[in-house]
């Protein structure tokens, strides 16, 4: 089996698939269209080939017109280095369903055989009025659609989708290798050793908000309402903010977020350079209480990390996590983000009884991203398709 994947080259989801995927006697090889240029420092030998046609773009040149033109070159470029494409494959996967490859769809059965597009969350859940005209004509084009396929997702892509069969949609995850990082590193090292290596201090609770600084991620939102609550003021001289800001798109926002947190004499750290899978779960480990309320979100690794690292949860209500506590794992949410603040509080009030209650996020929640087990359901979806 011949694949080429659409796709982000550095994307950790995207690696590691590929490597599992090429564990498998019936993968001959694994090539990638990339629509992001490589990251040099990264290994990318997961890929037999990496179609880069960022290469054959001249951005000094580029910069010296307005934005429709270099829109029009850039799709071009994109275009001729698609059908320069000579090998032929058995599946087209492409990865996170981009509006700006809607170009590509006449040239798809060309070089494929079968096409598969896979949801990632936002493309569906952000998904403009404009953007979801181009996104039908690629979900038309498919041979199978994946994603998460629960009510919640499920009926936002009929409302937006309505032509579209909803049974040439399979659900399937993404596994991640990070999880059996971060095991290890629970087992051989403590949280004291943990935080001596991070330099935190060791007598503070630490209170993780966010995993990026994506605005949807709604860090000012989540303190300003913090602040607002009377109660928690007693307990903020004992609290340490962390907040993961190593990747996101607008610097502007990621600006307001440090400004405002400096503007409030709050305690806080931030991490914004790129970090090893340990180093992230460093962070993942040392954390006590984990806010996640971001405006949307499906399934994310990085919830169910902080779950697994034994922290208080506290998460928005209208997530797609029913799953999760239907088979007895415990987080708190809350209707609104406004009603943060108060739910903090209590989780201070009530810290050492919360945490104890959080003993039951144990290695039963490996099973959700497990890549030996999940990539045989990718490999049955293409093979069933052959």
């Amino acid at each position: 089996m011949k694949i080429l994947i659409v796709g982000d080259c550095n994307s950790t989801y995207i690696l590691e698939q590929s490597n599992w995927l090429k564990k498998d006697d019936n993968v001959e090889l694994v090539d990638i269209f990339t629509t992001t240029s490589p990251n040099k420092k990264l290994d990318l030998s997961a890929f037999n080939k990496i179609l880069n046609y960022y290469s054959k773009i001249d951005f000094e040149i580029l910069a010296q017109f307005d934005n429709l033109a270099q829109n029009i070159i850039s799709n071009y470029i994109l275009i001729q280095e698609f059908k320069n494409i000579e090998s032929y494959y058995d599946i087209i996967q492409v990865h996170f369903v981009d509006v700006g490859l809607i170009s590509l769809v006449p040239h798809f059965r060309k070089i494929g055989k079968k096409i598969v597009l896979s949801i990632w969350g936002s493309d569906l859940l952000r998904s403009t009025i404009e953007q979801d005209y181009y996104r039908n004509i690629l979900y038309e084009s498919a041979d199978v659609i994946t994603m998460t396929k629960n009510e919640f997702m499920i009926n936002i892509f009929s409302s937006k989708y309505p032509t579209i069969n909803i049974d040439k949609v399979v659900d399937v995850r993404y596994g991640a290798d990070i999880f059996l990082v971060l095991k290890g590193i629970m087992e051989s090292i403590s949280k004291l050793e943990c935080k001596k290596i991070l330099n935190i201090d060791q007598n503070k609770i630490i209170v993780t908000i966010g995993y990026n600084y994506f605005a949807e991620q709604r860090h000012l939102e989540v303190v300003d309402n913090i602040l607002r609550n009377e109660n928690i003021k007693k307990h903020l001289p004992g609290i340490l903010f962390v907040l993961p800001l190593t990747y996101g798109v607008d610097k502007e926002y990621f600006n307001k977020v440090i400004n405002y947190f400096n503007e409030n004499n709050i305690d806080f750290i931030f991490f914004d350079k790129y970090l090893s899978k340990e180093q992230v779960c460093f962070i993942r480990y040392v954390s006590d209480i984990f806010i996640h309320l971001a405006t949307t979100d499906d399934f994310c690794n990085s919830f169910r990390e902080y779950m697994y690292a034994k922290n208080i949860i506290i998460t928005g209500k209208w997530f797609p996590y029913d799953v999760l506590k239907d088979d007895g794992f415990y987080f708190r949410t809350v209707k609104r983000v406004e009603d943060i603040g108060e739910e903090l509080s209590f989780v201070m009030d009530n810290y050492f009884a919360e945490k104890e209650k959080c003993e039951v996020n144990n290695d039963e929640l490996l099973k959700y991203s497990d890549w030996s087990i999940i990539i045989k359901e990718w490999l049955q979806i293409y093979k069933n398709l052959l």
